[in-house]
């Protein structure tokens, strides 16, 4: 779902989407993407790879934190700084935790084929929207690529 939260609000802050999409839900899409989405990816894939199996209240309680943190930071005007702790935490996250699955598998011999093959197609999907002339084909291209990585997530579990 945090994958696909990205996705949207790539696509409907494209350039040519604009006006099919109103400025107000588009800027929704944008918020959830970065304040809850991210987050919330970044403390799934920790829980997953520690085991830590946190109840359904758990994960209820993260969600209104984040969204209240969101809240607060807003109203302080820190947005953007809000914005960029985000950032920087959800990637050193996500880092230690591709670190310690890819550790994992290779202690126990497992095959990474199907992860390479996945990671291949989503990071060319990625770098076609670095390499795109114009700024929707890029948000276009990249939520492509997180729709799938999303989509084969949800469709593996």
């Amino acid at each position: 779902m945090s994958l696909w939260l990205g996705a949207y609000a790539s696509i409907v802050n494209a350039p040519f989407a604009v006006s099919m999409v109103s400025f107000e839900v588009a800027i929704l899409g944008y918020n959830l993407s970065v304040f809850v989405g991210l987050p919330m990816l970044a403390l799934t894939l920790l829980d997953l790879s520690f085991s830590w199996r946190w109840q359904k209240a758990t994960w209820g309680r993260i969600f209104l934190a984040l969204a209240a943190m969101f809240e607060v930071m807003r109203r302080a005007d820190v947005g953007n700084n809000y914005a960029k702790f985000i950032f920087i935490a959800c990637i050193i996250t996500l880092l230690f935790v591709l670190f310690k699955i890819v550790k994992h598998a290779l202690k126990n011999n497992q095959s990474l084929k199907k992860s390479t093959a996945l990671l291949g197609v989503c990071l060319m999907l990625m770098a076609a929207s670095l390499w795109s002339f114009n700024t929707a084909f890029a948000l276009v291209w990249h939520g492509l690529g997180l729709l799938v990585l999303g989509g084969y997530l949800y469709l593996s579990a």
